[in-house]
């Protein structure tokens, strides 16, 4: 990733950047394995720097996962518009560091190469910056669930949904979500809620498609139905899910529009007692 141009006079963004410094570990270790306090704040201020100038402060598996995502972006066209963006969503970072929007759209653009603790980096600070932005909840939330960090992600997604009631997103992925948790009561109640016609599915980047473009609702009802012996109810909802029809891409695919392939399977195991 490029370098951002200095930001030395925006001292005002270290409130926005407190949260975020607390959750992270910055630490030299001397020749007795320890860290003392001045190279701890030594750490922390070179921590700081490198947030303000918009650069991001990469694990070492993130920082091979990022190189090797950039390498193989440019071989596509769909790569090198996304790697276009992330650069694009950089700059304006590295212009304006409290921008949420572009924070967010990196965070989102980070989750999908798999660098999951930058993408959890960039969402706490868009929090920060506006408490109340709800799609950053439901999509650090997804985050956590990559993580299988189930009970961050739920406290996530009920904060969002508290924000914004009628978004399809995150009543979905807190379905989902009640289905890992072995809460499938829990789950039909959101699943149901998010085939609403008031509520909406946002994509998160420009001409991408929606998170419920292969509709999958009805296949984890079916599999909420499964988990609670309601074998014919589960049924009915598989053989639903199998006569929405396989939509064609003309976009990004939201990273998390599931199309599920073995409904068909569920149903003949259901059917025959297993």
């Amino acid at each position: 990733m490029a370098k951002a141009a200095p930001a030395f006079s925006a001292l005002r963004l270290f409130r926005p950047l407190r949260i975020e410094l607390m959750q992270m570990k910055f630490e030299f270790f001397g020749g007795n394995g320890k860290s003392p306090g001045f190279a701890r704040r030594v750490s922390a201020l070179l921590a700081i720097s490198a947030l303000m100038l918009g650069q991001k402060c990469f694990s070492a598996n993130e920082s091979d996962t990022y190189r090797n995502w950039q390498a193989t972006a440019k071989t596509t066209q769909l790569g090198q518009q996304l790697l276009n963006m992330m650069n694009a969503v950089s700059r304006s970072i590295s212009v304006n560091p409290a921008d949420k929007y572009s924070l967010f759209r990196r965070a989102y653009l980070y989750g999908t190469i798999g660098c999951t603790e930058s993408a959890l980096t960039d969402l706490t600070r868009v929090i920060a910056i506006d408490p109340n932005f709800a799609a950053a909840y439901t999509e650090r939330a997804n985050c956590y669930m990559d993580l299988k960090n189930y009970e961050r992600a739920l406290f996530d997604l009920n904060r969002a949904i508290v924000l914004d009631p009628r978004s399809g997103d995150a009543l979905y992925t807190r379905g989902r979500l009640m289905l890992l948790m072995n809460k499938p009561s829990l789950a039909l109640n959101d699943l149901r809620r998010s085939q609403s016609s008031e509520c909406k599915f946002v994509p998160a980047l420009p001409g991408e498609l929606p998170a419920n473009h292969y509709d999958a609702t009805d296949y984890y009802l079916g599999v909420a139905y499964e988990a609670m012996d309601k074998k014919d109810d589960a049924i009915r909802h598989f053989q639903a899910s199998l006569k929405t029809p396989r939509l064609g891409s003309v976009g990004f695919i939201h990273r998390y529009a599931d199309q599920p392939l073995d409904a068909k399977y569920r149903v003949s195991m259901l059917e025959n007692g297993y």
